[in-house]
């Protein structure tokens, strides 16, 4: 059995002063007491300070840091160096987990697991929940891998010095299966849905821009990881699959929503034909 180790909760904040008391709350009255809670403020300009410090003057277990507006990825690296526990969970300060998230997560994950990975539950605009269940067979391809939730053994994040890349978007497909990779895919599964996604319009994985393009330089990241580390043999076949969900399938369905030309859809798809020529035949 495992000792009372102290776990580590990182919050990017970044004006969410609607949800972040939801969030706060769901998290100082979690069942496994001995966390420390790291506030990353990323240059929050509304209400968000002032709930921060009306529940630091609560619970000592607080820790608040402020940077310039610089992103997410920078504010949970920053996040990563403050932390002192032995585990890290990751929350964006406009969802909010369910109170025995951290006490089953920790049960689960084992000495030499990446991470513990659990379900999510996607909170939309008029109140409807939609459960996302462990899926395994996508989690091995790097599919949907954003949408769990995990407890990461820091020992091994920082054995592996793997760090959030400054993209708008799928830093954390790029974060996810680089430690999947790193760790040869130790990880363990808890088999229930404990961290609620809150739907916003205005959050960027919704936003059609050229933010977008921040997925295929994930993809790329990640296969450049691969060949550095003696492994890209190993996974090419995930790595084709990722390229095909993520950049051909995942890309296009957003821009294609904002518009998108017959040469900027050629200039994508050629893409994959140079990197995986042979990607129609992987089974």
């Amino acid at each position: 059995m495992k000792k009372n180790e102290l776990i580590s909760i990182i919050i990017p904040v970044y004006n969410t002063e609607d949800y972040l008391d939801k969030c706060l709350k769901s998290i100082i009255n979690q069942t496994y007491k001995n966390i420390e809670i790291i506030i990353i403020d990323d240059g929050s300009n509304d209400n968000s300070k002032k709930i921060i410090d009306q529940y630091m003057d609560k619970d000592y277990r607080i820790k608040y840091y402020y940077q310039n507006n610089s992103g997410v990825a920078i504010a949970r690296n920053l996040g990563i160096d403050k932390s002192n526990g032995n585990y890290i969970a990751f929350i964006d300060s406009d969802d909010y987990i369910d109170l025995k998230f951290i006490e089953k997560m920790y049960a689960t994950i084992k000495d030499d697991d990446i991470f513990a990975i659990c379900g999510t539950i996607d909170v939309l605009e008029n109140g409807d929940k939609i459960y996302n269940k462990i899926n395994q067979n996508l989690i091995e391809t790097f599919r949907g891998i954003a949408r769990y939730r995990r407890l990461i053994n820091k020992k091994i994040l920082i054995n592996s010095k793997i760090k959030f890349s400054n993209l708008k978007i799928s830093e954390d497909l790029e974060f996810y299966s680089k430690l999947m990779i790193y760790n040869n895919m130790k990880y363990s599964i808890v088999n229930e849905c404990l961290y609620y996604y809150v739907q916003r319009k205005n959050s960027l994985i919704h936003t059609y821009s050229k933010n977008q393009e921040d997925s295929i330089k994930a993809a790329n990241n990640i296969i450049e990881f691969c060949k550095n580390n003696n492994k890209y043999e190993a996974y090419k076949d995930k790595l084709e699959y990722l390229y095909i969900a993520h950049v051909i399938v995942g890309y296009t369905k957003r821009i294609i929503l904002n518009g998108i030309t017959e040469k900027e859809f050629a200039t994508i798809f050629n893409t994959i034909i140079i990197k995986f020529p042979s990607w129609h035949k992987n089974k």
